[in-house]
């Protein structure tokens, strides 16, 4: 597997992962509003499946979910 080939393989992990989750959050917390937190703070992060968007959203999930 070449290195150009790795980014794209995680954004189609990505994103199948957002919709079988269907991350109730996503909706409202947008992705836009995080990324502009994470551009205001200088927040640097590499492309991967868990990335600071699916993180937030899924611990808010599993944060709020007390079964």
């Amino acid at each position: 597997m070449t290195t150009s080939t790795v980014p794209n393989r995680v954004e189609i992990l990505k994103q199948k992962f957002r919709q079988s989750l269907g991350l109730p959050f996503q909706d409202i917390l947008p992705e836009s509003t995080i990324q502009q937190s994470i551009d205001e703070l200088s927040i640097k992060y590499k492309r991967r499946l868990f990335d600071p968007f699916v993180t937030l959203w899924t611990f808010l999930f599993s944060f709020g979910d007390t079964s």
